[in-house]
């Protein structure tokens, strides 16, 4: 297949991605989750609330059974003015959670809260049996689905580095993308040698701006999100590839270097698109 014959085969793989895309765009993704591990809790009974200034009534607590009603009302009178429990009170949209955690194998509490009405900004609030309240600071989540560690004793909060998780995103697309273009490379009979340099350096900075796109609507919004935005994120890497392997990729005809360009980025596209949600799972896994 010579000249035009690259660039029909390039159009159709194209065409044929889209199409399988449309059923795949139907799943709405995961949804926000946010737990809560308590180290040193109280050894006594107690419920632990998200605070929130996007605080509006909603019944959460439907399916919940035997709660102290005091205790439930201490958790909104220790909300500061502008604030509320976000599980007990609500954020005007639905949320589950854990007000009586769960322990683990180390002795700590863990509390899960979920769905669309998780917060965005949030401070804890544990009240216990005999009465006593406290709050832990102001937070805001940065990613969609993410953990805390929160020591009742000392009253502090630590989160995981949200910088590692865009790492492990990064790496997640860039080292595969590589592979499978260094072997399109030579499937196009590329010498490898001398083109190694390129697509490696090439294909590293146009992931740190699939990462900086795509990447943050994965981890901030979920596979939706990163869905809608690959399209003309992976278009414009795309042409801008086509650009630099005109030019600079070394052996052949400058038809055969963009058939190559198109070849391999549609093929790396498609692996992304459809292994965007286990990217997804893999990564927050480290939040």
């Amino acid at each position: 297949m010579k000249g035009r014959g690259w660039m029909r085969a390039a159009a159709l793989l194209a065409l044929v991605l889209v199409l399988l895309a449309v059923p795949v765009m139907a799943d709405m993704g995961p949804k926000d989750q946010l737990t809560i591990t308590v180290v040193n809790p109280p050894d006594e009974l107690y419920y632990l609330d998200l605070l929130t200034p996007e605080c509006s009534s909603y019944d959460n607590l439907y399916q919940e059974e035997e709660l102290d009603e005091q205790m439930v009302q201490a958790l909104f009178d220790a909300a500061p003015e502008g604030w509320g429990p976000a599980l007990a009170g609500g954020t005007g949209v639905p949320m589950w959670g854990d007000l009586v955690g769960t322990p683990d194998q180390d002795g700590n509490m863990v509390h899960s809260f979920g769905y669309v009405g998780v917060p965005t900004v949030y401070r804890i609030v544990v009240v216990t049996q005999s009465g006593q309240v406290q709050l832990g600071p102001e937070t805001r989540r940065l990613v969609m689905q993410s953990s805390a560690v929160y020591d009742y004793a000392a009253n502090t909060l630590r989160t995981p580095p949200v910088w590692l998780a865009y790492l492990m995103q990064y790496l997640a697309t860039c080292l595969p993308t590589v592979l499978l273009e260094l072997a399109v490379l030579v499937l196009f009979r590329f010498s490898l040698r001398q083109n190694l340099a390129l697509v490696i350096g090439v294909n590293a900075a146009t992931q740190l701006a699939l990462t900086a796109i795509v990447g943050t609507a994965l981890l901030q919004s979920g596979t939706l999100s990163a869905w809608m935005l690959q399209f003309p994120v992976e278009l414009g890497i795309l042409l801008a590839e086509m650009a630099v392997y005109y030019r600079w990729l070394k052996g052949h005809s400058p038809r055969r270097r963009c058939a190559y360009a198109a070849a391999a980025n549609l093929l790396s596209w498609a692996v992304g698109f459809f292994t965007i949600p286990q990217q997804f799972s893999w990564v927050v896994r480290w939040l």
